[in-house]
């Protein structure tokens, strides 16, 4: 009997590791212009999904965060932040950051 209570405590704790999560798999740059100033911010999660990260700025303006992170050999050596400002629940603004890391293409 214990070592079925501890097989099934094992497998749920195991199965409650993998979730779906409905962060933006595939925010680009092309979804990035898709989404324009003055749109809702449920037309920007409808596109998009849940943001990385959202933070409280100053004046009642919300800033949501998105992340594309793109491989090369496998390798996660570029990171693309885009971020878009929202009052109202409209989009004020928006903008990206680069991020590079850096990586040697051969072995010495």
């Amino acid at each position: 009997m214990i070592i079925r209570i501890l097989l099934l405590s094992m497998t749920l704790f195991l199965t409650s590791c993998y979730y779906k999560t409905d962060y933006a798999p595939t925010i680009n740059s092309e979804n990035f212009v898709e989404v324009l100033v003055g749109d809702s911010v449920s037309s920007l999660k409808g596109l998009l999904g849940t943001p990385y990260n959202v933070k409280i700025l100053d004046g009642g303006i919300s800033e949501l965060h998105y992340i594309e992170r793109l491989e090369i050999y496998g390798e996660r050596t570029d990171q693309i932040n885009y971020y878009f400002l929202v009052k109202d629940g409209e989009i004020i603004d928006k903008y990206f950051r680069e991020e590079r890391e850096n990586f040697k293409l051969y072995a010495e």
